[in-house]
C-alpha cells in the first residue's frame, strides 16, 4: 500500500468538486482519529498480499492479524475479485494510475487496488472498507479519474469496467465506460 498520495488525488476529488457540494481548498484533517482508516489500510494490505498469492507471486505477511469481522469483509472482496484475477492477461495490484493533460503533464495520480487487462478490455477494482455511502462509478469522481488514467496508459483499450466493492454494505457497484 502506498504511503504517498497526490495533493489532489482521485479519492479526494468528491470533496473538492463544487457541483458535488465540495470546496477546492478541502484537505484531510491531520488530527482526526485514524482508527477506521488504519483498519481499512490493513484490510487493503491483506487483499494485496492475497492477490499476489492468487497470481502465483510471493506474498508477505502484513504483520497484523485481521479480526473476525475484517476476515469476513476481505472474504467478501476475494469472492468478487478472484475470477477476474484468474482470467486477466495482465494484472496490476496497487497500480499507480496517472492522469495527464493534452500536453502530457501530470494532472493527478492515484493508486488503484486492482487494474486488469484482457484483450481490449480493462477492469479496475477498488475496495471500500468503510461504512459510508459510495457513489456509483458512473457518477464517482475517483472512478472517472482512474478510468481516464487507465485509458491513457492503455490506448488500445475499448472499454473499462470500474468496480467498487463495499463489503460492510454488501455492495458491488459497477459501471462500464
Amino acid at each position: 500500500m502506498p504511503t504517498k498520495h497526490a495533493k489532489h488525488g482521485p479519492s479526494g476529488l468528491k470533496y473538492k468538486h463544487p457541483d458535488k457540494g465540495g470546496c477546492s481548498h478541502w484537505r484531510n484533517d491531520p488530527h482526526a482519529d485514524k482508527t477506521a482508516a488504519n483498519a481499512g489500510t490493513l484490510q487493503h494490505d491483506w487483499m494485496e498480499e492475497w492477490g499476489k498469492f492468487v497470481l502465483g507471486l510471493t506474498p508477505k505477511d502484513p504483520g497484523v492479524p485481521l479480526t473476525d469481522e475484517q476476515l469476513t469483509y476481505t472474504a467478501f472482496c476475494q469472492n468478487v475479485v478472484e475470477p477476474f484475477l484468474r482470467q486477466a492477461e495482465k494484472a496490476g495490484l496497487e497500480e499507480k494510475v496517472t492522469i495527464t493533460n493534452a500536453k502530457g503533464k501530470t494532472v493527478t495520480w492515484g493508486t488503484s487496488d486492482v487494474v486488469l487487462r484482457t484483450g481490449n478490455r480493462l477492469t479496475l477494482i477498488d475496495y471500500k472498507f468503510g461504512k459510508g455511502h459510495i457513489e456509483p462509478p458512473a457518477e464517482n469522481m475517483q472512478a472517472k479519474a482512474y478510468v481516464a488514467g487507465a485509458f491513457q496508459d492503455n490506448p488500445m483499450a475499448e472499454t473499462a469496467e470500474f468496480i467498487f466493492i463495499v463489503p460492510r454494505r454488501d455492495e458491488v457497484l459497477r459501471h462500464t465506460f
